[in-house]
């Protein structure tokens, strides 16, 4: 080197650091470059990965709200509709409305027990006898009673030969409902089926 003009110890030199910097380029500067590009491309995926994990949260909690209002709403139903037992004392209940509002229960049959969804559907096939304005104090019995009763297939006619104590025959089906139990158990089938499928 010391045969060199300084011109060539210059250039030399010059030559020299610019292979250290070409090594240092590749083997520092571009695997940190293409490390940078990696991690770049992982954070995206991981902010894409939360903001749909921010997504699902917020539909949980909207879920979550609503299985809530359904367990409220169902408290709700349960509490108006009769308990089996209660189900089963409504015909005494029925008698005691009707003689309390001067209705005369001829006949009452029981209905076949019909399944309607997360209920059952209890009716009776009322036959009466009474005034007129009795069979409205009757109605409105029912309709103040606690538990669901609902009246259809409604007919009233004039009796033949009117007496002073029936004015109205009465024809009518009175139907309460029970809460079917096996609901539960549906519901609680189907959600376990769909938490396999996932």
């Amino acid at each position: 080197m010391e045969n060199l003009s300084p011109k060539a110890q210059a250039g030399l030199l010059i030559g020299l650091l610019a292979i250290f910097y070409l090594i240092g380029y590749l083997v520092f500067i571009k695997g940190w470059y293409s490390s940078t590009a990696s991690y770049n491309k992982q954070i995206e995926k991981l902010d894409k990965e939360i903001k749909e994990a921010k997504k699902l949260t917020k539909h949980i909690e909207q879920f979550r709200a609503k299985k809530k209002d359904l367990q409220n709403q169902l408290k709700i139903l349960k509490q108006i509709l009769p308990s089996k037992e209660e189900a089963g004392q409504l015909y005494s209940k029925l008698n005691k409305m009707a003689q309390e509002s001067g209705v005369e229960i001829v006949e009452i049959k029981a209905g076949q027990k019909k399944p309607m969804g997360i209920t059952f559907e209890l009716p009776y096939k009322i036959k009466m006898k009474a005034r007129y304005h009795d069979v409205g104090f009757f109605f409105a019995k029912l309709a103040n009673f606690e538990k669901i009763i609902n009246i259809t297939e409604f007919k009233m006619e004039k009796p033949k030969k009117i007496t002073s104590k029936y004015s109205v025959f009465v024809d009518c089906t009175a139907s309460t409902y029970i809460y079917n139990e096996n609901a539960d158990n549906m519901e609680a089938d189907n959600s376990t089926n769909r938490r396999r499928r996932r």
